[in-house]
Formats: structure tokens, C-alpha cells, sequence
């Protein structure tokens, strides 16, 4: 994993020159292992320098210079010199700066050689730069892993960027008066003196309304923006136009007939064949292990792998682990450690420890985020920093792709009325309460409007009274969330599909990834996502709704197909908690007096209604309620601090 950064400027980019040296720098912590700059001219296409940034002084560039490119490397495949970057072609007219992993890099290697391709490295980074000359752009598509990297053509005069199609890894970038500024991290382009840090309003409106974000094009900073996922951009650097193309594969078709017992084979087979290929590395790889379903499917499933080879000996796991008996993941990890004999790292996050570590988190992550979980993350990847590991395997995806949030099987029981399957719905109902007892209620009252007197009001409103008014008419009329909300890109009827397929590709897990993007790089430590995988996406949204709800258990393609590889007791759990934190706890305590100042700011009364929010974050704490958005105010708050935000 790495850090890139590129500045493309017509007039050119010497005036420009300190700040984008001080730009790559705020990025030495995504790759501490080299750093590296050339600066082209993207005129004639000649090269004036290539430097390692090792601290000596580097000479302003000539006025003839346009573009340059910088990196900082983290070392994970091929650890020489040679797979340094910015990497150049033989003939140095083509450059390029990446950050990610082409898992199937050594198939495309074997490919490519066919075709007279000559490799001086074993790095997935020379893989792609001879995919780009042998396919173009369409090399993309060829390609099994997680990235985002710009290439600079200069025998075409073009400038390619793209991105993975879920977007794993960052892609920032700021196009304004002749100067296209493209980086992993926002905090880089912000050294960039041109580039103001703004309030985007509908952003943080949409942020603190719902709890979301990364839906947008854009970021929480007004003027900065996110290439979509499964996104190219692409500069004409002679003219100076930008245009934007997709490689994100078509919405996959419903194959109505797949069986459960089909749908689990199929998933079991490229389930193992994925965690196989992530775990390609020339450093070592472990596990976040939280103790729930997803996690321990990938340490089993990697400890099988590694068995084969014979390197077991050598997996390491790192958990986060509280006293309160609702958070304690620690038997089901105990579970995972029996069947595996990996070794174990444990932490316990304190609210002492966030109080201190939060304005280091604050600047990390580089927008507000939803919930102090994020924190237990934070602790976990610190941990395998600490141990020397460099690589982590992560579960995100699999709750999103097969149905694992246990509010969504309403949308299932609903899709099943609205098909007047009677007998199918009133099966699963029944299963669905044998299995989840008192926790089924609020999910079946969606379905049964008899069961809603029994569960208590909701106190979630669609523009929270403690909104500040003119922010939430803003919102109201144009919510891209509400709108991607009413998206229904399988059609009317399959109300389960596509509520997963929005939280896939649209409202949740891009920020889920965000989010494990800037803990994991905060410690040079790379996180992979094996349920990410191309093909697994396909198949899960091309199983029927019946493949993955069945019998009152939801993931059922993955219990089902996991059989023999994780234990039992972990194969059934039905709670479901990941790295949560005791979020009421330390709302009411140690984050208390934060939150209150938090509401109080006078610059704060452009989101938030002081009284309404006081009075709300009482309710919170006397009702003991559930509720993120305390912290939410607060994160926003923090976040204009620490960057220097405007409004």
C-alpha cells in the first residue's frame, strides 16, 4: 500500500513546487518504506528529474515542467529497489504512481509475456504498467485487486487515473483554473495553497440528518472530490479537458433458479480462491479477528490456505476485546483460536485512550465519521503495528453483499408478501422468531402491523428537530441519499436485492472502507478485503433472495458453504457485533463534556440547534438510548478544528 500524488498545471507547476513536496510528505505514513518524485514536461514529452525524496534539497523545477508525479512506497511484493515509484517503461514516456494490489498479477504477468512483455521486477506495479501498453485503458478490467493509480502518457499526452471498482483504495483530486491536483489523501491537496479547506455543506447536512457519507462525488471539504468507485479520469493534457469514464461491471442478473445448495458451493469455491490470492505477499500477512462471522470465515479460510503450503506456523490474528458482557466477542474468538492454533493479540480501547489518541484519529480519518467503533479499529491495526505485521486480511463486504444486517430481512418478508408467496413468508416468519426470540419483534413488526404496539416509538426523525432549519431545507431539497434510497436497479419487485445493492455500492460500504483505509495506512499497515473480490460480488447478487434469508438465518450462502472450515458455534452465532465499542458509556461520560461544548460553539449554529440538542443528547443519556448522533455533532466539530475548516 502507498501513497500517490500528482499535479498537472498548464501553466505550469514551479510556482507550485514547495507545497507539492510538502504534499507528498503529509503522505509518508501510507509508505514509510521510499518516497519518490519526476517531474515531466508534458509538452514534449521529455523527463527533468527523477529524485528520491530522502530529505535533500530538490531544486525548483524549470518553467517548462507540468506535471509531476510523487509516491510514497510501503513495500508488500517485490522489496527491492527496482519496484520503486514513480516507475517508468523502458522508453521513460510512460509514468506511473499506484497504490493498491493486483492480486492476479502473476496470471497477467504469464499473459503478458506471451505477448513479448520483458519484466526487470516480480511487482504487480511493472504488471500494470504493461497491461496499460499492451491493452490501454480497458486494462482495468483485466485486473483482480484493489487501486488507484495515474499513469502519464506522454506519447499521447494523456493522464490516466482510475480507481477499483468499490473503491478500497482513495482517489482524491481538485480541478479548477488550468490545474488538475490528484492525491490518496485529502490533507495532501491541502497543502496546496490554492485549494481552500470549505465546508461542503451537503455533505455534512447529509452526514449529521442520516448518518452517512462517501455517497457523494464529492467530500465533507467543498470543491474536493472522490473519483467514483469503478472510475477513470482522464486528462488531455495538451487541452486541458477532463473526462470521466466507468469500468464497474453491469448490475448482475438474478438467477432465479440457483438452488441454496448450489449458491453455497459456488460461494465456497471462490470464497477460498479469493483469500488465496490476497494472501500473495512477500511480507507477512495477518487477520483482524472481531470473533464474528466474517472475520473468522477469513482465518479459517486463510489458515487452511497456509496449512497447503505449509506456513501456518506463521498466522497471527488482533482483536479488540470490552469487559461489558454485550460487547464480549472473546469466546467466539476462543472458538476461532481452538480450530486454527493462530496466534492471538488482544487490546482494550479505553475512553482514556481515545480522549488522548483523538486528535491523531481526527486527522486520519479527514472527515467526520459516524461512531467511536471506528476507534476499535483504530486500536486493532495499532496492535498489528506494533507486531511487525504489515498486511491484515479484513472482513468488510460480506454483511452488504449476502445479507448479514438483520434489519434488511424485512425487506425479504416484504418482497415474499408482495409476491404472495403466503406460505413462504409465513414459514420464514416463524423461523426468523424461533431463531431471534425477542429481537425478531421489531423486524416482524415491519411485516405485522399487530406486533407494532409492541415495540416501543421510534425516535429517529427525517431532519432531527436538533437540525439547524436552513441546513436541513438544504438537504431536503436535493438528498442524493434519499435519492440512491429509491433506487431500484433490479426492479420494483426485489425489495431485498436492492437494499443490499445500495448499501453495497452506495451508502455504507464505501464509507466502511474509508474508514479502514486511513486506521490501516495511519500504521503503514495495508488492509485487504478478500469478500471484495470481483467475482464473489457477481455471484452474491446473482443469488435469489432465498439464498442468503433461509430458515431464520441470514448469510446463508456463507454458513452453508463454510461447513467443516469454521466452527460450529461461530457458523450459527445470530449476534452480530464487529469491533463496537460501549458507545452509550462513553458518550455519557468521558465524551460528555465534548459534545456539550461541541453545541455550544457559536460556529457550530449553522448545524445545530443548541437547545434542541442539548435537550435530545439528555434524552440520550437518561433513556440510555442508542443514538450516534452526539457523537456525530462532535466529529464535525473536531473536524473543523483540526483542518481549519470555513464555512
Amino acid at each position: 500500500m502507498c501513497g500517490i500524488l500528482a499535479l498537472h498545471a498548464t501553466d505550469g507547476i514551479a510556482p507550485w513546487w514547495r507545497a507539492f513536496l510538502d504534499a507528498n510528505r503529509r503522505a509518508a505514513h501510507r509508505g514509510p518504506d521510499g518516497s519518490g518524485i519526476v517531474v515531466l514536461d508534458a509538452a514534449d514529452g521529455a523527463s527533468h528529474g527523477v529524485w528520491p525524496t530522502d530529505g535533500a534539497p530538490i531544486d525548483p523545477p524549470s518553467e517548462r515542467a507540468h506535471l509531476a508525479l510523487g509516491h510514497n512506497r510501503l513495500s508488500i511484493v517485490d522489496l527491492s529497489e527496482a519496484a520503486a515509484q514513480p516507475m517508468a517503461d523502458p522508453s521513460r514516456r510512460i509514468w506511473l504512481t499506484y497504490n493498491g494490489e493486483i492480486y492476479n498479477h502473476v496470471e497477467l504477468r504469464a499473459e503478458l509475456a506471451t505477448l513479448g512483455c520483458a519484466f526487470r521486477t516480480t511487482s504487480d506495479t511493472e504488471v500494470i504498467l504493461h497491461a496499460y501498453m499492451a491493452w490501454g485503458t480497458e486494462c482495468v478490467r483485466r485486473f483482480n485487486g484493489m487501486w488507484a493509480f495515474v499513469i502519464a502518457d506522454l506519447t499521447k499526452g494523456l493522464l490516466f487515473g482510475s480507481r477499483d471498482r468499490f473503491g478500497i483504495k482513495p482517489f482524491h483530486y481538485h480541478h479548477a483554473g488550468g490545474r488538475l491536483a490528484i492525491a490518496s489523501e485529502i490533507k495532501q491537496l491541502l497543502a496546496l495553497p490554492y485549494i481552500g479547506a470549505y465546508v461542503n455543506r451537503q455533505a455534512i447536512g447529509e452526514f449529521l440528518a442520516f448518518g452517512t457519507a462517501d455517497h457523494l462525488g464529492e467530500t465533507a471539504f467543498r470543491g474536493i472530490h472522490r473519483l467514483e468507485p469503478g472510475g477513470n479520469l482522464l486528462l488531455d493534457m495538451r487541452s486541458g479537458a477532463v473526462r470521466f469514464t466507468s469500468h464497474a461491471a453491469p448490475v448482475p442478473t438474478i438467477e432465479r433458479s440457483m438452488s441454496g445448495a448450489d449458491a453455497a458451493r459456488r460461494f465456497r469455491e471462490m470464497f477460498l480462491d479469493s483469500v488465496r490470492l490476497q494472501l500473495r505477499s512477500d511480507v507477512e500477512v495477518g487477520s483482524c479477528l472481531s470473533g464474528g462471522l466474517d472475520s473468522s470465515a477469513i482465518v479459517c479460510a486463510a489458515n487452511r490456505q497456509l496449512r497447503a503450503d505449509g506456513a501456518a506456523a506463521r498466522q497471527r490474528t488482533f482483536s479488540a476485546q470490552f469487559d461489558a458482557p454485550e460487547l464480549n466477542e472473546r469466546p467466539f474468538v476462543e472458538h476461532v483460536l481452538r480450530a486454527t492454533g493462530v496466534e492471538n493479540r488482544m487490546i482494550r480501547p479505553t475512553p482514556e485512550r481515545l480522549l488522548a489518541e483523538l486528535p491523531s484519529v481526527v486527522w486520519h480519518q479527514e472527515e467526520p465519521f459516524g461512531s467511536t467503533s471506528i476507534f476499535a479499529q483504530w486500536c486493532v491495526f495499532a496492535l498489528a503495528r506494533e507486531a511487525g505485521v504489515k498486511v491484515m486480511l479484513d472482513g468488510q463486504g460480506a454483511d452488504e453483499m449476502f445479507g448479514g444486517y438483520l434489519g434488511f430481512a424485512a425487506y425479504y418478508f416484504q418482497e415474499l408478501g408482495r409476491r404472495r408467496d403466503g406460505l413462504g413468508l409465513a414459514r420464514e416468519l416463524v423461523s426468523w422468531l424461533a431463531v431471534h426470540r425477542r429481537a425478531a419483534i421489531p423486524i416482524l413488526a415491519q411485516v405485522l402491523p399487530a406486533l407494532r404496539r409492541f415495540v416501543p416509538p421510534s425516535h429517529v426523525r427525517p431532519y432531527p428537530h436538533w437540525m439547524a432549519p436552513d441546513l436541513a431545507a438544504e438537504v431536503g431539497r436535493n438528498s442524493p441519499y434519499l435519492e440512491n434510497q429509491r433506487s431500484t436497479p433490479f426492479g420494483s419487485a426485489d425489495l431485498f436485492q436492492n437494499a443490499l445493492y445500495q448499501l453495497a455500492t452506495r451508502n455504507n460500504l464505501p464509507t466502511l472502507l474509508r474508514y479502514e483505509d486511513r486506521n490501516s495506512m495511519a500504521f503503514s499497515v495495508e488492509a485487504r478485503v478478500p469478500f471484495l473480490d470481483d467475482r464473489l460480488f457477481k455471484l452474491a447478487f446473482s443469488m435469489p433472495p432465498g439464498a442468503k434469508i433461509r430458515a431464520g438465518f441470514t448469510k446463508r450462502a456463507l454458513r452453508d458453504g463454510l461447513e467443516g472450515i469454521l466452527p460450529e458455534e461461530v457458523r450459527w452465532r445470530v449476534s452480530k457485533l464487529g469491533f463496537a465499542t460501549p458507545e452509550n458509556a462513553w458518550q455519557s461520560g468521558a465524551l460528555a463534556p465534548l459534545i456539550k461544548e461541541s453545541i455550544a460553539r457559536p460556529d457550530m449554529r449553522h448545524y445545530v440547534q443548541e437547545s434542541g440538542a442539548a435537550e435530545y443528547f439528555h434524552e440520550v443519556r437518561t433513556r440510555q438510548i442508542t443514538d450516534f448522533a452526539p457523537w456525530r455533532w462532535l466529529s464535525v466539530a473536531l473536524w473543523k478544528d483540526r483542518f481549519s475548516v470555513r464555512d
